[in-house]
Formats: C-alpha cells, sequence, structure tokens
C-alpha cells in the first residue's frame, strides 16, 4: 500500500536528533508512505536505519525509504532589525528546503504529499 511520499527534515544530526529521525523515518515507512529523508548525514543515516530495520524484522519497509538527500544547516541572517531576523532566517530554512524539494519532485516524476520536520528550535528564527 502506497499512500504518498512524505518528506522528513532534520537539519541537525547530534545527540537524540539521530536516533528519533530514524525512528520517525521507520514509523512513516510502516504506515505505508514513502519517506524523503534530508538530513545532514545521510550516511549515518542509511546506516542506523538497516540496523533498526533488521533488529526489528522490518526489511520490508526499507523498499518505502527513498535514498537521503544532504541537507545543511542554513547560514542564520545578519539582518538589522531583529524583528526582521526571524522571518528572514525562516525564508533561508525553509526556502532552501522547498526548493531541494520541488527539484526531487521533478527529477523524480513524483509529489510529496507533505513535509514533517522532526524538529525546530526557537533559536533557529533568531
Amino acid at each position: 500500500m502506497n499512500q504518498g511520499v512524505i518528506a522528513l527534515v532534520d537539519w541537525y544530526w547530534g545527540g537524540h536528533h539521530a536516533n528519533f529521525y530514524v525512528n520517525f523515518a521507520a514509523a512513516i515507512a510502516k504506515a505505508g508512505y514513502r519517506v524523503l529523508p534530508l538530513c545532514s548525514d545521510p550516511d549515518d543515516f542509511t546506516y542506523r536505519l538497516s540496523a533498526l530495520l533488521s533488529e526489528d524484522g522490518n526489511e520490508d519497509v526499507a523498499g518505502l525509504i527513498h535514498e537521503p538527500l544532504r541537507l545543511g544547516q542554513p547560514e542564520r541572517s545578519k539582518i538589522r532589525p531583529a524583528r526582521y531576523r526571524a522571518a528572514r532566517n525562516a525564508g533561508h530554512r525553509f526556502g532552501h528546503v522547498g526548493k531541494r524539494l520541488r527539484k526531487w519532485e521533478s527529477n523524480q516524476d513524483a509529489k510529496i504529499k507533505c513535509v514533517f520536520f522532526a524538529y525546530m528550535y526557537d533559536r533557529d528564527f533568531k
């Protein structure tokens, strides 16, 4: 059962991010959706996903997870005054993701049903 593509985004990879991100991807695939991972360490994602799915005995859902795309953390804006900085940072971060997703859709001739941001912090917009 293929219910569409969900893009899963996290530009952080330290600490708990990697573990939670891989579990999010596996859970989305187990629900029958195709997953497009965008993260800062695609090689580690692939390694962790393989280990998780083999441990769970769910290797069959691996086919629902596309090759991950590398997504770096965008630069913060230096724009002043401070009240505009949050909007500028959001544009940099989400605009960059949007461009990557549109390019992927056109290359794959597929539509992304929704975008799930695994983590967002208030510091991303300061």
